[in-house]
């Protein structure tokens, strides 16, 4: 079966009345973004920083002992 297309004035004032609106809850999720934009919580944390900071500690650690060993079996052949 196949489906007639329907066009004129009705079908086309449809379409755009149908582009035209707006959802309710985008205008409610917009006036909430509204109140809440002028000043947000400090929510940072410094976890990545103290991550970043114990990785850098324990590569430092792990090249000084397989420095160390190098150069230890060197002196000792």
């Amino acid at each position: 079966m196949t489906q007639k297309r329907e066009t004129g004035k009705k079908t086309k004032r449809k379409r755009l009345h149908r582009m035209r609106k707006k959802p309710k809850i985008q205008e409610s999720q917009s006036e909430v973004c509204e109140s809440t934009a002028e000043k947000l919580p400090n929510t940072s944390t410094n976890v990545y920083n103290l991550f970043l900071a114990g990785a850098l500690f324990l590569l430092a650690g792990s090249y000084i002992l397989i420095f160390n060993a190098y150069r230890n079996r060197i002196k000792h052949g």
